[in-house]
């Protein structure tokens, strides 16, 4: 497939888990059209507020959510691996 998202409902809260578009697909708007229809799709299961994450490097993501109205709730940078075994 061309892209895919992965949503969550958990009470009224809703959330985006993933927008993916492969990336011979990229920079041709389809996040952007998928957008709005993953939103529909949550307020259509009971969400009144819809969350998100995104890793700030990813600057065209970044500028998708901040153009159609997503506020940054708060910044982390941790990330944790699991630790392989020998």
């Amino acid at each position: 497939p061309a892209a895919a998202f992965e949503l969550a409902v958990q009470g009224e809260e809703g959330w985006i888990e993933a927008i993916a578009v492969a990336p011979e697909m990229q920079g041709k708007g389809i996040g952007r059209r998928m957008l709005p229809v993953a939103i529909d799709a949550l307020k259509a299961q009971g969400a009144t507020t819809i969350k998100l994450l995104v890793m700030s490097t990813n600057e065209p993501a970044v500028r998708l959510y901040a153009n159609n109205g997503f506020e940054v709730e708060y910044v982390t940078s941790r990330w944790w691996r699991l630790a392989t075994s020998s």
